[in-house]
């Protein structure tokens, strides 16, 4: 059963409207850290991302040739050749990371 009360319904109305105001503050606070910490997260991830300025290339041991052209450029099986990135295009960077031939390495 229920619980009688002496309490008018202007009383209840007041402590239930009282209530309200409370757990909205706690959300408030509680959206606020929560936030503050993705923020946080999100600047130690972008702190952590390697963005590479040249690509190191190298022929592979295994080929049969001393050296190899690849998109208007030669590379040997002992010197790695260092290209910078802004110097190749996107297509000429995915021709060197496709050929089978060669070993890539970025280089930060």
């Amino acid at each position: 059963m229920a619980k009688r009360t002496n309490k008018t319904p202007d009383a209840v109305n007041d402590e239930v409207m009282q209530e309200d105001i409370n757990q909205t503050e706690e959300n408030t606070v509680d959206n606020a850290s929560t936030k503050e910490i993705e923020k946080d997260g999100q600047d130690a991830i972008n702190s952590n991302v390697f963005e590479p300025v040249a690509i190191e290339v190298l022929l592979r041991a295994n080929h049969p040739q001393e050296s190899y052209g690849r998109i208007g450029r030669r590379f040997n099986k002992d010197t790695p050749v260092v290209i910078e990135l802004k110097d190749l295009s996107g297509e000429d960077v995915f021709a060197l990371e496709q050929d089978v031939w060669l070993e890539t390495r970025y280089i930060g």
